[in-house]
């Protein structure tokens, strides 16, 4: 059980950081005034991967790893987004309202 603890506060630790990462590279380019969709996909990518790095497990843990990987990261961000219709560029034109 302890384990599971460490593994699990380790997975919202890094969780956090892979975020806190993603987060300020597309408020960055948006406060720059440049549409990043790349970022976007990414920053995507690291919410979901986070989920999968919180739930202990070892598939868990590659699906993770394997979301966060730059490449894998921009094709699944903007499959994802597509399929759940999201538009990058209607959250970069939000993001230049604030």
């Amino acid at each position: 059980m302890a384990v599971l603890s460490l593994i699990t506060g380790a997975g919202v630790l890094l969780s956090y950081a892979l975020v806190q990462s993603r987060i300020e590279a597309v408020m960055n380019s948006a406060a720059q005034g440049l549409f990043d969709e790349e970022a976007f996909s990414r920053y995507f990518c690291a919410l979901i991967a986070s989920v999968f790095f919180i739930v202990p497990g070892i598939i868990n843990t590659l699906l993770g790893i394997t979301l966060i990987m730059r490449f894998s990261s921009i094709k699944m961000g903007a499959k994802l987004a597509r399929f759940m219709g999201i538009s990058w560029q209607a959250a970069y034109e939000y993001l230049r309202l604030n």
